[in-house]
């Protein structure tokens, strides 16, 4: 029996959140971490529509569609359109989907060093949370694991998963809308796909 998206999706974010326990680890303090995958079958010259599921990972709960989700629909669909795309209400080739992994972090820094830390889009991400001996401050700090997810609808298969890891600061908090069209972006330039009939942007000439 085939699974619904919905299913794929839940199966894919538990492996997502142990998959990706390395990437943690990488995370520094200037800027996200980006990551893409793709799989090895699918095939992007069929694809030209697409969706969103009817109920996201990023969402409150069911029938309750929050804002994290709006800005995330709103800034993908910006990219997918760029890229020739269609979003459609019915039997599209892609359904969307997005994860959102928080989790908090403790880091020993030396205190010589201490306060030149930035959480992601270069804003403050670091308070004292107490000391270690006297060479070193542990810092407490909100780490989060971005990742958007393609489906093709017909196969009820991940296709496609570009993510990042970054800091969560206050700020990105009070400027989220912003925050989400940046960390958008920055993993759409990890997806290399036009529809079928589009022309990637010719490359600037060199002066």
């Amino acid at each position: 029996m085939n699974n619904s998206p919905r299913q794929s999706f839940r199966r894919f974010t538990r492996i997502l959140a142990i998959a990706l326990a390395a990437l943690t680890l990488a995370a520094c303090s200037s800027g996200p971490v980006l990551f893409s995958n793709q799989s090895p079958v699918a095939d992007f010259g069929n694809y030209s529509t697409y969706a969103f599921a009817e109920t996201l990972g990023t969402d409150d709960r069911e029938n309750i569609r929050s804002l994290l989700s709006q800005f995330l629909m709103a800034e993908i669909s910006r990219q997918m359109n760029s890229r020739g795309y269609q979003q459609v209400n019915a039997d599209a080739d892609l359904t969307f989907d997005f994860a959102l992994i928080t989790t908090e972090k403790l880091r020993s820094v030396p205190s010589a060093n201490f306060g030149g830390y930035y959480g992601y889009g270069g804003y403050p991400g670091y308070g004292y949370y107490g000391s270690y001996g006297n060479d070193y401050r542990i810092t407490q700090y909100t780490e989060g694991i971005l990742s958007l997810v393609m489906i093709d609808t017909a196969t009820r298969g991940v296709v496609w998963e570009g993510g990042s890891v970054a800091r969560v600061t206050d700020e990105v908090r009070d400027n989220l809308q912003l925050a989400v069209q940046t960390v958008v972006g920055d993993i759409f330039t990890r997806f290399p796909y036009y529809a079928p009939g589009t022309a990637p942007p010719a490359m600037a000439a060199n002066p």
